[in-house]
């Protein structure tokens, strides 16, 4: 569970700094590039949407593994 919480903390941090450099909210980034209005061949926006997938990913297997644990105790 530590490496799940520790995941989702990098992940938050790699996402925050996106939208910090941006002034752009991470679901308004992903809303703009799903309509094309912004281009994913920009590597920094491909590294952000993959940042933000990876973070989503994370925190659901931390939602599992914390319902598991607390089902244990």
């Amino acid at each position: 569970m530590n490496i799940s919480k520790k995941k989702v903390a990098e992940h938050r941090n790699n996402v925050r700094a996106f939208e910090s450099k941006y002034a752009m909210a991470s679901t308004l980034f992903l809303q703009r590039l799903a309509a094309g209005e912004l281009s994913d061949d920009n590597p920094e926006y491909a590294a952000w949407r993959d940042q933000c997938a990876a973070l989503e990913r994370w925190e659901q297997r931390f939602k599992e593994f914390d319902e598991l644990y607390s089902a244990w105790r």
